[in-house]
């Protein structure tokens, strides 16, 4: 079916044109149906062996002038397997059905309506079993009802799932931005945003995001020691925000500011006191040897920064090499 042609918009549009060398067929999808179970799903005869989807119904539309035809055809499973049904008049109030092939049906349909003309039409084409369309949307309906509900999924699917659907817009957008710009203009997808149920997500790409989510790390890692925020109270305001960054990067970012202060602005350690003014007979609350060893190892010290590395690191433009 090489030089076969798809042209639709569905689902948004339930018409859909098909286009091939000898002839063409216009369909209505009225009931676009499921595909059951592998153990009751049947398919056509090879070599195209075309799955028959259950609970369907198209209407089907061919021919020219006074030889325009147009019928409705619908597939239900029974007990035994598909059954074909093809519905015509001007009301279709007339039916022929088989429980063997699509074909079957349509050689009944003509012995009926047409039985002069010994006209043919393959049963595939009649049902539109072919349609690549159906086909991809029935398989991805199948595969979403597989799926866990969003409510049930824990915060890694969350995240899988986010990055899945983000890949695939990005393709698509790449794909088919041509068709609405001039690849001069440069167009680029910066981001987008959806919801599931009460959930809403927002993705961006690009490096520019990155240094955004940076400087909005390092300014929430700042107000956590400007308003003495505690790692738990953080994380119960993550399980409500979901756009906050994770109480793990966060600290990540505190630690890693101040590795790069003490390297840049070190603190350095002076005696204010002399150890053997320590009362070493005063009695201990702590029985840990090691600790209170290292309690009293730090009593009588005190730490300072040098205004002059201040200086080069604030207003490095006013410092005189």
């Amino acid at each position: 079916m090489n030089d076969t042609q798809e042209i639709h918009n569905y689902p948004f549009d339930s018409t859909i044109k098909f286009k091939h060398p000898k002839h063409s067929f216009l369909y209505k999808v009225i009931k676009e149906g499921t595909y059951p179970n592998k153990s009751l799903l049947a398919h056509t005869f090879p070599p195209n062996k075309y799955q028959i989807p259950d609970n369907y119904t198209i209407e089907t539309t061919w021919g020219r002038g006074h030889n325009q035809c147009t019928v409705q055809c619908s597939i239900n499973y029974n007990m035994e397997g598909p059954v074909f049904q093809i519905h015509f008049g001007k009301h279709f109030e007339y039916e022929v059905s088989s429980t063997k092939t699509a074909t079957d049906a349509a050689n009944l349909f003509h012995q009926k309506h047409t039985p002069e003309k010994r006209t043919k039409t393959s049963g595939i084409y009649l049902f539109g079993l072919h349609l690549k369309i159906l086909n991809e949307v029935r398989k991805s309906k199948r595969h979403s009802n597989a799926l866990k509900q969003i409510d049930q999924c824990s915060n890694i699917n969350f995240t899988k799932r986010a990055v899945n659907i983000g890949k695939l817009m990005l393709t698509e957008f790449n794909k088919n931005i041509s068709e609405a710009y001039n690849s001069d203009d440069i167009p680029i997808l910066e981001s987008l945003s959806y919801s599931v149920k009460k959930h809403t997500y927002e993705i961006n790409y690009g490096d520019n995001e990155k240094i955004k989510k940076k400087q909005k790390t390092e300014l929430i890692a700042k107000t956590f020691d400007k308003q003495n925020i505690s790692r738990n109270s953080y994380r119960d305001l993550c399980a409500i925000e979901f756009y906050l960054p994770s109480e793990k990067l966060i600290y990540q970012e505190r630690q890693a500011i101040n590795k790069k202060m003490a390297q840049f602005i070190p603190i350095y350690i002076i005696d204010i006191i002399n150890k053997g003014q320590i009362d070493q007979t005063e009695e201990a609350n702590i029985d840990d040897e090691f600790i209170v060893q290292e309690v009293v190892n730090t009593v009588g010290k005190g730490g300072y920064r040098s205004i002059k590395n201040i200086l080069q690191y604030l207003i490095p433009n006013l410092v005189q090499k």
